[in-house]
């Protein structure tokens, strides 16, 4: 599924390209993403790994801080948004959180590539590219991170104290994908 702002013909033509099977405007309503994975979820009813019907009981480390303000200050990421939208269908609680892992994953990777090029020009695309993941995990430290490395890049900072923001920022999308990773495997 894809999410896009753009709403032209030749951007819906480049997503079936790319073998979307469907496509949901930006700024968009949850429920009507919801509706959209649900239908494809029936869709794709034979497939084997399909548990479309089985839904769960909201569970997992992010529940157990859920009511303590400080433990959700340390939290790196929080999947409230997410339970929301999936309203208990764990088949497409599980599909957010891969999608995000992978997200975040891609995210370090060419965090790592484009971080020196352009003053900070390939950072501003590549945080924009990452703004809903951004906005359903919740991530508040790691985009004011983020935020503040390129402001840092702007101001042609010391390459000592850019080190040690780029050090930190991957320390803490580690933290954020190990945290994906374990409710994947929890979920």
């Amino acid at each position: 599924i894809a999410l896009s702002a753009s709403g032209r013909g030749d951007i819906n033509l480049k997503m079936k390209k790319a073998g979307i099977n469907a496509y949901v405007p930006k700024p968009y309503n949850p429920t009507e993403l919801q509706e959209v994975m649900l239908r494809l979820l029936k869709a794709n009813a034979g497939d084997p790994g399909n548990n479309r019907e089985e839904t769960f009981e909201a569970s997992g480390e992010h529940h157990a801080i859920e009511n303590k303000p400080e433990a959700l200050e340390n939290s790196p990421a929080n999947f409230e948004k997410y339970l929301q939208m999936a309203n208990g269908n764990k088949a497409i609680y599980k599909k957010l959180i891969i999608n995000s892992l992978d997200s975040v994953k891609k995210l370090r990777k060419e965090f790592s590539v484009t971080v020196y090029n352009d003053k900070g020009e390939n950072l501003n695309q590549l945080i924009h590219k990452n703004t809903m993941t951004f906005h359903y995990l919740q991530v508040q430290r790691l985009s004011q991170m983020m935020e503040d490395f390129r402001e840092s890049l702007r101001e042609e900072k010391n390459e000592q104290e850019l080190k040690k923001t780029k050090a930190l920022i991957f320390e803490e999308l580690d933290r954020i994908i190990d945290m994906l990773e374990k409710e994947d495997l929890g979920g």
